[in-house]
């Protein structure tokens, strides 16, 4: 896999679906890697059962070459005159039965060689596996991270909005007060009992503008580890 680039979401819908797209296209590869094993290992089977049946002839044929071996030894004491001939014929015979092992020998090499690719397969196939369990973990951590983001916003809103109408009723407070003269008297009775300061408006802005900060390192965190992933399968690859 090669290293994935810086990815700027709209939304967090847009990252929620691109992770998604990318859950997708690990399982597509992962399902064409089995399809993959699956016919090798068929493959390897038939092969197999085809050699196997290969050694029985061979074996058979050695066992027959070797009974007619004995027989032409038997036979040159009774026929003293067909040694040569008969010693070409065993020639011929010892190179068939070499020849003949040759090939069982390069049959069995490559069933090894099959079991081998069948092997690295399945060794690939857990490396994916692997690979898409870490991806869905740091996903639902984006998604749970997430949630508690926007929740935090919508009370920070909801405070703001409680906030900015205290405000306003002290402000008609104030008015209504003004006008009938007693405003005078109120201050004093607040520097009698020293209420606690209320929250300043630029504060809870300042708050709430801190949110989508956290919200853009939140989905910084979550690629990062995703492209760690993929750089691990790399290397596990190579």
């Amino acid at each position: 896999m090669n290293e994935e680039k810086a990815v700027v979401f709209k939304s967090t819908d847009a990252e929620v679906e691109y992770w998604k797209l990318r859950v997708e296209d690990v399982k597509d590869c992962l399902h064409k890697l089995q399809q993959e094993s699956e016919e090798y290992v068929f493959e390897s089977q038939q092969l197999e059962k085809e050699l196997e049946a290969t050694i029985d002839q061979n074996e058979q044929k050695i066992k027959e070459l070797t009974l007619v071996t004995n027989k032409i030894q038997i036979e040159l004491d009774m026929q003293k005159n067909k040694v040569e001939q008969l010693g070409r014929d065993n020639n011929n015979l010892e190179q068939k039965v070499s020849t003949l092992s040759e090939e069982n020998l390069l049959l069995h090499e490559h069933i090894r060689e099959l079991e081998q690719k069948n092997d690295n397969l399945e060794t690939c196939k857990r490396i994916m596996e692997e690979s898409i369990n870490d991806i869905k973990v740091s996903f639902d951590n984006a998604l749970e991270k997430n949630a508690i983001l926007e929740l935090e916003v919508d009370e920070k809103e909801t405070m703001k909005e409680k906030l900015q109408r205290l405000i306003d009723e002290r402000r008609e407070l104030q008015q209504e007060l003004l006008v009938k003269g007693k405003l005078p008297m109120l201050e004093k009775r607040r520097k009698y009992k020293n209420p606690a300061p209320q929250p300043p408006k630029k504060t809870l802005e300042a708050e709430c503008q801190t949110t989508p900060t956290k919200n853009k390192k939140i989905r910084f965190k979550a690629f990062r580890a995703f492209s760690s992933l993929c750089s691990k399968n790399q290397k596990r690859t190579n």
